[in-house]
Order: C-alpha cells, then structure tokens, then sequence
C-alpha cells in the first residue's frame, strides 16, 4: 500500500497508543488502531489479532474502492485472500497464469500486464 492506511474493529475503543503497524498481510503501510493484542512472553512482543479474516476482508475491499492501479504484492494479496491460485485468477479476466505471475513480479516502473 503506497500511503498509510488505518483500519479499526467496529464495536471496539481506539486505543491512545501508537497505532500498530501489521505486516502479516505482506503489504507495507497498513495500521490498526485497535483489534488486536499485545502479550510479552521471554521479553519478546507477540501481538493477536483478534478478526484476522475480518480485517484482510476490511483490507482487500480498501484495495478494490480506493486503488486506481494495484501493486505487485497488492494484487498477490488479493489472489491470496480470495484463495485463488494464478491460474484461478486467470480465468477471471480470460487471461494466463503466466500474466497473474506477470502482475504480482512486475513493479509499477514497468507496470506490464496491469
């Protein structure tokens, strides 16, 4: 994700902290303000997210309203969300699954098959 996106669990109070940066999904820049948790075990942070399917939906749907043109590890994301293979994904728009491989290798400089 280019900029920095903020995503909260509805019903629940934003915390006053830092918001936490969630890098589970693969994407830079998302940022959760709540739903999640945060334990200590030998000194190490291990953060629970509490809606981790709610909030990659909440994620991809952001992607899809508010995206004029998808990264590489944007449009992976979604296939992964969506629990299509390349080939899966292919099929949708009648394209190969060498393009799908095409769109999540390419940078947007060379933005190929997007």
């Amino acid at each position: 994700m280019s900029n920095n996106d903020y995503f909260f669990l509805r019903g629940e109070s934003v915390s006053d902290s830092e918001p936490y940066e969630y890098r589970g999904c693969g994407l830079e820049g998302v940022f959760l303000l709540n739903g999640y948790e945060t334990h200590y075990h030998d000194g190490e942070r291990h953060v629970i997210i509490k809606d981790i399917d709610g909030l990659h939906i909440a994620i991809g749907r952001h992607l899809v309203l508010h995206r004029k043109v998808l990264s590489p590890k944007e449009i992976r994301f979604l296939r992964r969300t969506m629990k299509l293979s390349q080939a899966e994904l292919a099929a949708r728009p009648s394209k190969t699954s060498q393009s799908v491989a095409r769109w999540e290798r390419f940078s947007l400089r060379g933005q190929g098959d997007q």
